[in-house]
Order: C-alpha cells, then sequence, then structure tokens
C-alpha cells in the first residue's frame, strides 16, 4: 500500500510518483494542494518538479534536452523567480 510504500519519508516528488504509483495527474493535484512542504518544496517548485516526469516511463523528461542540435550558450545568466504571494500559494 501507499503507506509500506513510504518507508523512512520521500526526497523527491520523483520519489513519490515512483514510489507510490501513483498517475502524473494525481501527482500534480498533490503539488496543486501544496503537499510538498514536507520536502522542502512551495507550491511552484512542486508543479515544475511534476511536469519533468514523463507518465510512460521512470525517466524523467527534459524536453530542452531532446533536441541535441540546439546549442544552448554557454555562458546563460542566473535567473531567479519572484517569491510566489501568500495568496497564490493557499
Amino acid at each position: 500500500t501507499f503507506v509500506q510504500q513510504r518507508g523512512g519519508g520521500y526526497e523527491s516528488v520523483r520519489d513519490v510518483w515512483l514510489r507510490s504509483c501513483l498517475h502524473v495527474d494525481a501527482i500534480r493535484k498533490l503539488a496543486e494542494a501544496d503537499a510538498f512542504r514536507s520536502i522542502g518544496l512551495d507550491r511552484r517548485a512542486a508543479l515544475w518538479a511534476v511536469r519533468a516526469l514523463d507518465g510512460r516511463s521512470a525517466a524523467e523528461r527534459l524536453p530542452l534536452f531532446d533536441r541535441p542540435e540546439v546549442r544552448l550558450p554557454d555562458n546563460e545568466p542566473e535567473t531567479t523567480l519572484p517569491a510566489m504571494p501568500l495568496g497564490e500559494h493557499v
């Protein structure tokens, strides 16, 4: 069962997905409900982590790297997103 799969806790959204056997849509709903705070992810970070999951395999889906012909600049500037307002966390 889900509780037995939990063991000593989860380390990431991907870990929850792999060990719980939940569908990606269910994991997304958990992220939308801000259920990943216990592993240090706010709602936005959890939703991004869910988007990296590939519902067809256990691999993470990173579409940017699916196109090897596209070269990325070596000096990509560091960017940060603004903090989510409290109203968006609720």
